[in-house]
């Protein structure tokens, strides 16, 4: 996601738009989304970090993490994929390029990763359950 959002970062300085005899980089639509995907790029980050760092000091600190702990580190990286999901979504809808090249490329990573067993949507409900002292359904998170 870092790289997509870059990456069009770097393409509004050099593309017009077909129809329009404006620079992307000088169209407010433009310049509010960018700015929406770096928002939401950088507070997953943040929530990512932030919680594995805990994770690394209770590690150190030969701590064993509660169940709630655990499902903080489920929700840290699903939300870091879906805010990953969502950010290269709107880069790339601001983009309207064609298919070969590095932004494509990117889109599809994310889309892909989404899909995964320890980061995918379902890692929220995993989260909640915890979170309301139901049975997690997803036992990875319990060991």
């Amino acid at each position: 996601a870092r790289e997509a959002v870059d990456e069009v970062r770097a393409l509004a300085h050099r593309k017009t738009p077909f129809g329009s005899s404006t620079a992307l980089r000088e169209r407010g639509v433009a310049q509010a989304t960018l700015a929406r995907a770096e928002a939401i790029l950088r507070s997953a980050r943040l929530l990512f970090y932030s919680t594995l760092r805990e994770a690394w000091e209770r590690t150190l600190a030969q701590a064993s993490s509660s169940l709630e702990q655990k499902a903080d580190l489920a929700l840290a990286g699903a939300h870091a994929v879906a805010s990953s999901v969502k950010a290269v979504d709107l880069v790339f809808g601001l983009a309207g390029i064609y298919e070969r090249n590095r932004l494509s490329r990117h889109f599809r990573d994310v889309q892909t990763i989404r899909h995964h067993g320890f980061c995918s949507e379902g890692r929220y409900e995993t989260a909640g359950q915890v979170y309301l002292g139901v049975e997690p359904e997803f036992g990875f998170v319990a060991l």
